[in-house]
């Protein structure tokens, strides 16, 4: 089995850079669905507070280990809502057909979020002890990408899979 090794600083260097071209948040893992590099370093503002609560973390989890599984059996990208609503991607990294881990990215709405949407943030957020002006600033802190600027992402998240494989 292969493992995982990368140059921090340099993996660190691109993932900096895609966060800089997209705003958004990109993780990769290794092959055992532990998170090894990402930027930012945090999740956003609206997952940290998801996440405050046990529920909201095991929801969370559940959402990933979806995606993980989904991954594990299907070379390509993986688009899809999480649990909460918003939109993630992530492919597996393989060379010579050995799983050696996985890159996300997301935690954003597209443009074409609706009330509907809205109200199930505030509900699951609203389901912790916070205030509502608390839960109101963690919606309005999700990150909104047209579809289009989802797409190249994507292609960007393609080459970064190939890339690093590439470089073992």
């Amino acid at each position: 089995m292969i493992d995982l090794v990368f140059d921090k600083e340099k993996l660190t260097k691109l993932l900096k850079s895609f966060h800089t071209l997209t705003g958004m948040r990109i993780v990769i893992f290794d092959k055992n669905q532990e998170e090894v590099a990402s930027w930012p370093e945090q999740d956003g503002y609206f997952c940290r507070l998801v996440q405050s609560s046990r529920m909201g973390k095991a929801c969370c989890k559940s959402s990933n280990e979806a995606a993980f599984r989904h991954c594990e059996n299907d070379d390509s990208l993986y688009t899809y809502h999480c649990h909460a609503g918003l939109i993630e991607s992530m492919i597996s990294l393989k060379h010579e057909n050995a799983l050696i881990g996985y890159i996300m990215y997301g935690q954003i709405s597209n443009e074409k979020m609706t009330i509907e949407q809205c109200k199930k943030f505030q509900q699951i957020l609203s389901n912790s002890l916070l205030q509502k002006d608390e839960v109101n600033r963690a919606i309005e802190t999700i990150l909104i990408k047209n579809d289009d600027e989802v797409l190249a992402a994507s292609h960007i998240l393609l080459v970064l899979g190939k890339y690093a494989i590439q470089e073992k």
